[in-house]
């Protein structure tokens, strides 16, 4: 009976070195994986800055074109606001009729 006794124990520390070992190498790749994490946690993390920055940039440049865009539109053409330009292409027309039937007299 020592010697079946002596087997189960031989055989319960191999079993207890395999896990021993097992655990030696799931605690090296928990590591390896947490290392991981904190790096690409790192890269997440500029990545989200650089979204702000750039989120910032896109608002402040779309202010400046609706800014622009809005001067554009309440500028007259030509100096001149749409009306008055209207008036004087009027006035053109009457002068060239008026033209045209003093040449045809």
């Amino acid at each position: 009976m020592t010697e079946e006794f002596r087997k189960y124990v031989e055989q319960i520390r191999q079993k207890a070195q395999e896990l021993h070992q097992s655990l030696v190498v799931e605690r090296e790749r928990s590591g390896s994986l947490t290392a991981e994490i904190s790096r690409l946690e790192g890269l997440l993390n500029d990545h989200k800055q650089t979204i702000e920055e750039l989120r910032g940039q896109a608002e402040t440049l779309q202010q400046s074109l609706d800014e622009q865009r809005e001067q554009a539109s309440q500028q007259p053409v030509n100096g001149y606001s749409d009306d008055q330009a209207i008036d004087g292409l009027v006035k053109e027309i009457d002068f060239c009729i008026q033209q045209l039937k003093l040449a045809n007299e």
